[in-house]
Formats: C-alpha cells, sequence, structure tokens
C-alpha cells in the first residue's frame, strides 16, 4: 500500500512542475520520431519510441506534453522500484544470520515500521533529488532505464532472498523460476532499450549463477532464461521493419546488417564522433567528478550516510556490497571514457549516472537505519523507540529537498527551449530549401516543428545526418537530387564533400529560397551568405547595400583609426525575450580608400562588462555585407548599410547586456580615434538590451 502512495506522491508532485512542451535537446527528435513510428539516433530507441507512440493515444495536452507525461510516470515508477529496492535490502540485512535490531524495545513489529519509514524517506530523497526531478519533466530515455534498472536489481535482491532459505515446498520453488525468468525479461528490455546497458549484463548474470549453482536445475532453467532474454530483446527487429516504410523519420540506419549493426551498437560516436578521443588523464578526471558528482544530488550529511552504509554493508554482507561497488564502477568508468565536458566546464551529463545515484539512496538508508539504532540503544535517547518519533523524524528527510528544488525544477511555464527553435527556423520562407545539420540542434527541432506542429510543411529538407558515416554520399544519392548528381559528373574536387554541397546548391537554388546552418566556409564564395540568427541564406547577388540618405536612430560618428567610421545604428527593440530575434542595421562610411578588407567584430557583455561566451557572439561577429562588398572595394565617403540579429540563447540569464562593435584588419582590432558615444577600450557599446524569460 505504501508503494502505492510514494509512487502517487511523486507523480502528482512531477506533474505540478511538467513541462508543457519540449525542454531536452534530443527531445525534439525523440517525439518526432516516436509519434510516426520512425527511428531516432544511435542506438534507434525502439523500445521508447514504441512507448511514445502508445503514449500518444492518452487524451490530454499536446504530443509533446504526453512524452513528458510518459517520462513522469517512469520516473514515479523509479521511485516506487527505490522503496522496494531499499526494503529488499534491510530485509536480508535483518534476516542475514538471524540478526536483530540493535535494541531489545523494538520488536518486530517496529522493525517493520522502520524499514517502511527508511524506504519511503529514502526513495523520496531520491524522487526529489535535482537532476532526476529535472530529468522526469520532459521526454526523454533516462527515467525509462532508471525503472528498468530497478526492476532488474529488484530481481536480483529477491534471488538473493530465496538462496538464504531452503525451499521444501513446490510453491516457493516455482516462485524461484518464476524471479529468474522475470530477471532475464528485464535484462532483455534493458538492453534493447540502449546497447550500452550491456555493461551490466555479465555482472546481472553472475549472481543469479553464483546464487543458483547448487539449488536449480541448471540447464532447465538456464535455456527457459535465455529464451525469455532473446524474446525481450527481439524489440530491437523494429528498427530494420521500420526502415523499408518510405515517408518516415529514419535518423539512424537499419537497412541492412551492418547499418542495423552499426546503429544498435552506435558505432558511428566512436568513428564519425570525437567521444572517444580524450587523453588518459581527462578520463581519470571525469571518473573523479562522476564518482564525486553525487554532491550534486544529496546534501553532505546524506553523503556521509551514505559512505557510513556502504562501510556497514561490506562487514554484514560483503558480496552485496562488492556487487553495489562493481555496479558503480561500471557506471562511472564506462561513461568516463567519453568526452563529458566537465573539464571544459561544459554541462555535466548527470543523466548518465542515474543508477549511481539510485544505488547510492539504498546506501543512505542502510547508514540511516544503523544511526537510528545506535541512537536508540543509548539511554538518554530510549524514547525514540516509540514509533511516533521515528515517523517524525524521517518524515522530514524528503521535505529538504523537496522545499529546495520545487522552484529550480518547475518547468509547468517553461517554453523557451521551443520558442528558441522555433523563433530561429522562423525565417525559414515558403517553398524555400533547408541544407541542415544538427548544429544547434535545428536538425531535430526542424523535424519537431515539421511533423509534430505542421510548421514550414512546404519547406523542403535537405538533411546532411550527423549519425551516419558519409552522409553527403547518401544525401546526393537520393533519387530527388538526380539532377545535382549530374552536375558532379566528370568533375574533380580535393573535397568531394564541398563539391556534393555546391552541386546541391545550383541544383535548387534557382527553384526557391535557399537556407542552410552548415559552416560558410563549405559554401563557395561566388553565393551571398546572408546572416539570419543561427542560420544565413544563400543568394547569388546582395542588394540594395549601398544608401545615400539612411534614417539613423542612434548616431554614433566613431572613427577607428581614421579609415572607418561607424555613422550609427538602428535596434528594432531593446527589450527582447529568450530565442527572440534583435534585428541591428548598421551604418559605415569609408574615410580614405582601404587596401585591407575588414571584419566587424561583434561581443556580448553584461552589466558587470563579462563578455559572454561564443556561443552568444559567433552569429554576430561578420564580415560586412555578408563578404559580398569587403572594404577594399568601398568607396570614399559612401554609406554602406549592413545588417545582423542577435537571438539570446535559452540558456542565457535574463537581465541587461551590451552589443560592442569593433573592426579588425585580420590581426588587431583597430584603435578608436573619436567618438560621439559611449566606448569601451576598442569597442563601441550600443543601446542597452534587456533580455527577458
Amino acid at each position: 500500500m505504501l508503494m502505492y502512495i510514494i509512487f502517487i506522491v511523486s507523480f502528482l508532485i512531477y506533474l505540478s512542475t511538467l513541462a508543457p512542451t519540449i525542454i531536452f535537446s534530443d527531445a525534439p527528435e525523440l517525439v518526432a520520431a516516436g509519434f510516426g513510428l520512425g527511428i531516432a539516433h544511435p542506438p534507434g530507441y525502439p523500445l521508447y519510441l514504441i512507448l511514445l507512440k502508445l503514449s500518444s493515444f492518452i487524451p490530454l495536452g499536446s504530443l509533446s506534453f504526453r512524452g513528458n507525461l510518459l517520462s513522469a510516470l517512469f520516473a514515479s515508477l523509479t521511485v516506487a522500484g527505490v522503496y522496494l529496492l531499499i526494503k529488499e535490502v534491510l530485509a536480508i540485512l535483518y534476516s542475514e544470520k538471524g540478526e536483530k535490531p540493535v535494541d531489545s524495545e523494538i520488536d518486530d513489529r517496529r522493525a517493520k515500521i522502520l524499514v517502511y519509514s527508511l524506504a519511503t524517506a529514502s526513495s523520496l530523497l531520491f524522487a526529489f533529488s535535482n537532476n532526476f526531478w529535472d530529468y522526469a519533466l520532459g521526454s526523454e530515455v533516462y527515467t525509462l532505464n532508471s525503472f528498468i534498472f530497478c526492476l532488474a536489481l529488484f530481481f536480483i535482491l529477491r534471488e538473493a532472498r530465496f538462496a538464504m532459505h531452503s525451499f521444501k515446498s513446490p510453491e516457493k520453488h516455482e516462485k524461484r523460476y518464476r524471479n529468474l525468468f522475470l530477471l532475464s525479461l528485464t535484462m532483455g528490455f534493458f538492453t534493447a532499450l540502449h546497447s550500452t546497458n550491456l555493461i551490466y549484463i555479465p555482472l546481472f548474470c553472475l549472481i543469479p549463477l553464483y546464487l543458483n549453482w547448487k539449488s536449480l536445475s541448471a540447464q532447465k532453467s538456464l535455456i527457459l532464461c535465455i529464451f525469455f532474454f532473446i524474446l525481450a530483446v527481439s524489440v530491437v527487429l523494429y528498427l530494420p521493419i521500420r526502415s523499408e516504410t518510405d515517408g518516415i523519420i529514419k535518423i539512424g540506419e537499419a537497412g541492412n546488417w551492418k547499418d542495423f549493426y552499426n546503429t544498435l551498437t552506435g558505432k558511428v560516436y566512436a568513428t564519425g564522433l570525437p567521444l572517444l578521443s580524450i587523453s588518459l588523464k581527462e578520463r581519470l578526471f571525469n571518473f573523479q567528478y562522476a564518482f564525486t558528482s553525487i554532491r550534486f544530488e544529496y546534501q553532505l550529511f546524506f553523503i556521509i550516510l551514505g559512505l557510513f552504509g556502504l562501510w556497514i554493508l561490506s562487514r554484514r554482507l560483503p558480496l552485496l556490497s562488492l556487487f553495489f561497488i562493481l555496479l558503480i564502477f561500471l557506471n562511472a568508468s564506462f561513461y568516463s571514457s567519453f568526452d563529458l565536458g566537465a573539464k571544459k566546464n561544459i554541462t555535466f551529463p548527470f543523466q548518465l549516472f542515474f543508477n549511481y545515484y539510485i544505488l547510492f539512496s539504498i546506501l543512505v538508508a542502510v547508514g540511516l537505519k544503523t544511526i537510528i539504532e545506535i541512537l536508540i540503544s543509548f539511554n538518554p535517547l530510549k524514547f525514540l523507540s516509540r514509533t511516533p518519533h521515528w515517523l517524525l523524524l524521517l518524515s522530514l528527510i524528503p521535505l529538504s529537498p523537496l522545499y529546495q528544488n520545487y522552484r529550480i525544477n518547475n518547468a509547468s511555464e517553461y517554453y523557451s527551449f521551443h520558442d528558441f527553435g522555433k523563433n530561429v527556423l522562423g525565417f525559414l520562407e515558403q517553398d524555400s530549401y533547408f541544407l541542415t545539420t544538427n548544429k544547434e540542434n535545428l536538425l531535430f527541432y526542424f523535424l519537431y516543428f515539421q511533423s509534430i506542429e505542421g510548421r514550414w510543411p512546404d519547406v523542403k529538407v535537405l538533411m546532411i545526418n550527423p549519425f551516419i558515416q558519409a552522409p553527403l554520399v547518401k544525401l546526393i544519392k537520393n533519387p530527388e537530387h538526380r539532377k545535382a548528381l549530374q552536375i558532379l559528373k566528370n568533375k574533380h574536387f580535393d573535397n568531394p564533400g564541398l563539391g556534393i554541397i555546391d552541386a546541391l546548391i545550383k541544383n535548387h537554388i534557382d527553384n526557391g529560397p535557399f537556407f542552410a546552418n552548415i559552416q560558410r566556409e563549405y559554401i563557395s564564395d561566388e553565393y551571398i551568405k546572408v546572416p539570419k540568427g543561427y542560420i544565413f541564406k544563400v543568394q547569388t547577388e546582395a542588394k540594395d547595400f549601398i544608401v545615400k540618405y539612411p534614417k539613423i536612430l542612434y548616431k554614433t560618428r566613431v572613427s577607428y583609426d581614421d579609415n572607418l567610421e561607424f555613422v550609427g545604428y538602428n535596434m528594432d527593440k531593446t527589450i527582447i525575450s529568450r530565442g527572440k530575434p534583435l534585428q541591428i542595421t548598421y551604418f559605415w562610411r569609408s574615410l580614405r580608400q582601404l587596401e585591407k578588407n575588414h571584419k566587424i567584430i561583434v561581443i556580448i557583455t553584461d552589466r558587470s562588462g563579462r563578455v559572454l561566451r561564443e556561443l552568444y557572439n559567433h552569429p554576430l561577429s561578420h564580415y560586412p555585407v555578408y563578404g559580398s562588398y569587403p572594404t577594399s572595394q568601398w568607396k570614399e565617403s559612401e554609406i554602406v548599410k549592413d545588417e545582423g540579429y542577435f537571438m539570446p540563447h535559452f540558456n542565457i540569464v535574463p537581465g541587461d547586456y551590451y552589443i560592442n562593435i569593433g573592426i579588425s584588419d585580420g590581426k588587431k582590432l583597430l584603435p578608436i580615434i573619436q567618438s560621439q558615444t559611449t566606448t569601451e577600450g576598442r569597442f563601441t557599446r550600443l543601446e542597452k538590451v534587456t533580455v527577458n524569460p
């Protein structure tokens, strides 16, 4: 009964803070692929996509909200699973060698209540931990992964309890068989969900084999266990089956056995992406950071309790403690081989270590149990042996993280991630072409908005899929691009990839507007690349960039080294929301004939003068007139109009910011000789911009 209450309480809390739409980087693609029964990026996530499709039949909210609801459901099931795991471990502790509580005043009834109370408090402590709560609010695979991990661990612990007793009745013997088969089925689903979970399977198999080596019919049970494991793993056959279907999203490939294998194993991450190209020193740093990341989930008091619980477990149940340590080591060491970004001060992927945090919550319960029993054994604290005092003290434990993290994790009004993608892609025009990779998550965004929300239905995406090998070759061989393939015939390119991009542009640019979000250097200089926030429009020529009598709202008259004059600028607004575009029009005048081609350098600073990282600056720095009219060609005294967009990223902290303009000659920033506005060093400071949430 208590397990159901824990499930309902955690689910209601998650529901009250649930995001109304997509909030994670993979969510747009997973939602689009799931509800369309497509294929997601490697390893394909067949089990999760099937469950997403089933959730689409819930008549509640948008499709993305239903996907978020699925994550909250499995998060609450995980919390209930943690409750059961703690009960199992404490039950094993009490039953091992007939162990009794430390104090005789704790009778069996009160000992049972203590176990239930500890399991409730520790499971809710985990439920309200910062990062697990965060991933319970949006469409992602991690809460499902945690739930299946809990299930597998529960069946293993239940197997350990079975092994500690002799079974004379056929009914109990049958229950043990059933437990083994359920464990096999769970391990199969665990593997089917994500291939990296294979690292746990040998250890998961070793414990039941060790416990059952003499007590069960090895041959019969082993064959049936293998059967149930394969039955569950067969979910992955969804990938080759759906790969034969046209008109669906296929980020991962499974059309033949080689592609099927590469998608399942995520081989592209080892060969096509630099995730494993890190030094031994960085791997050790990642391992240390992963192991100590528990400090972001639990307060110091609970960390000490968990370490104490591990020590207690190692003394009383050394085999179980070794099992836990090996699981934690596997989790931390495997993912430490990847470039996790911790050393570069990039957001650490805590979600990869939820299995570790689950195990630690069990250790917290073990440590807390021992501390309570020790306290009760002291005469001055005998009053604690009365049940209401336990319940009162233990009920306070989850309240601290609940109070601390509720405001942080309340995503019920969070639209920034969704709106950022919508606004970035908002520059796409009717009947246009969009050459895109997943830079800035734009491929995933586009798939979501077109297939789920029905936006830009007439935009044709030319997808450079970063999750397959030779994506440009795959793209050009599409029958829709036969003319582009003809352009390439009998031509030689030093870089075949650039040749393919050039052929695609030539084939489509006369048929409609052409946009791209790839590296600008990949597109030939014969085209004009007009910046539109995080994407740019490819044109054959620039228009209306020389003006005689411009209307200038903010006049600056800044002279850079007596070469260029920043006459002034226009801004279409000074108060914007995250993800909304701010258009800036610059006006320049050449003070004399220039020999060098200068570049406009734009940096964003906050009120304290701190420069924001490149994520917010790169889209703004550029050559004048999109590089089509270099300063070496400017005529003396003519006024040149230039445009750009500032789009505050959805992760930017709301507040006041300043756009600062400098000029570079390729080697250094030009000094400011005179000015009629505010300057900072070699930069001109524009009007303050206020960014709202």
